[in-house]
C-alpha cells in the first residue's frame, strides 16, 4: 500500500510538471512467492506461510493495492511476468520452459484473468522461458530475475552483451531483480531492483541467519522520447524506501 500511494502521488508529479503519462509498465521480476520446495525441508520450515496460501495472498495484494491502483492513472498498463528461483515446483529456471512450468505461472495467469475481468486496459507479458525483451519509445529493455548473474557492473554488462548477440537485435537496458539491493550502474543502464521485504536482524530465518543485509525498496523510472540517440531514454529515477514499514 505504502508503495502504491508513492507511485501514484509520483505520477500526479509528473502530471502536474507537464508531462503526459502515455503508459506504464510494470515489471515484475520473480520471487513473488519462496516456495516450501525450494529447499526441501529447510524450506517448509523456514517459511512461516505454505505456498497455496502465499500464491492466494499474491494475488489479492498484486491485484488490489498494485495493478487496480496503476489502472487509475488511465494509461495503457503493461505488466511483465517473469519468473524467479523461489518461485519454484521442482524445475528451477535452467530447466525447460521455466517460465510456463514454475509456480509463477499460474499465479500471473490468475492476476491476467481478474484484470480482464475487470475491463482493465492491460497487456500481459508472461514469458515461457527465463527472460523478455521490451521496447520502451524505441528502446530495448531485457527483464530477467538475474539469479546466477553477479550484481556488478562488467557482470550485468557481460550478461546483457550475451542476450544481444542471442537474440540478433541491440538491447540498451538491463533489469533484474534476486540480489534484494538496490544497485545502478551506467546511467541506469544496468539495474538491479530490491525486494519489497528486509532481512532479519535478529537472525529468524534464512536470509538472517546467513548474514545478508537487504534494505526493502523498489526503484521507479520514467521515460521520455528522445530525438537523438546519445541517451537513454530515462529522464528520472526514484527509489522508493520500505524499510521504515513495521517499525515501533
Amino acid at each position: 500500500n505504502e508503495w502504491s500511494e508513492v507511485v501514484m502521488e509520483r505520477i500526479e508529479q509528473y502530471k502536474r510538471l507537464g508531462y503526459k503519462i502515455d503508459g506504464i509498465t510494470l515489471a515484475l521480476l520473480g520471487d513473488i512467492i519462496e516456495s516450501d520446495k525450494k529447499h526441501g525441508l529447510q524450506s517448509a520450515r523456514a517459511c512461516d506461510i505454505g505456498t497455496a496460501d502465499q500464491i492466494k495472498q499474491s494475488i489479492d495484494i498484486i491485484y488490489n493495492l498494485v495493478i487496480r491502483r496503476l489502472a487509475e492513472v488511465g494509461a495503457k498498463l503493461t505488466v511483465i511476468c517473469i519468473t524467479g528461483n523461489h518461485d519454484w515446483d521442482g524445475h528451477g529456471l535452467f530447466m525447460f520452459n521455466p517460465g510456463k512450468e514454475q509456480l509463477s505461472w499460474p499465479l500471473y495467469h490468475a492476476l491476467k484473468s481478474m484484470t480482464e475481468l475487470s475491463n482493465i486496459d492491460a497487456e500481459f507479458v508472461i514469458p515461457e522461458g527465463a527472460f523478455h525483451v521490451h521496447d520502451i519509445y524505441g528502446t530495448k529493455v531485457l527483464y530477467e530475475h538475474g539469479v546466477g548473474v553477479g550484481a556488478g557492473y562488467t557482470q550485468m554488462k557481460n550478461h546483457l552483451a550475451k542476450r544481444t548477440d542471442q537474440l540478433k537485435t541491440y538491447i540498451t537496458l538491463f533489469r533484474m531483480g534476486d540480489k534484494h539491493n538496490i544497485c545502478q550502474f551506467n546511467n541506469n543502464r544496468y539495474v538491479v531492483n530490491g525486494a519489497f521485504f528486509g532481512d532479519s536482524r535478529k537472525g529468524e530465518e534464512y536470509s538472517g541467519i546467513a548474514g545478508y543485509d537487504g534494505e526493502p525498496a523498489q526503484i521507479m523510472f520514467a521515460h521520455v522520447k528522445r530525438e537523438d540517440n546519445r541517451r537513454t531514454t530515462i529522464f528520472d529515477s526514484f527509489a522508493i524506501q520500505l524499510g521504515h514499514i513495521g517499525e515501533s
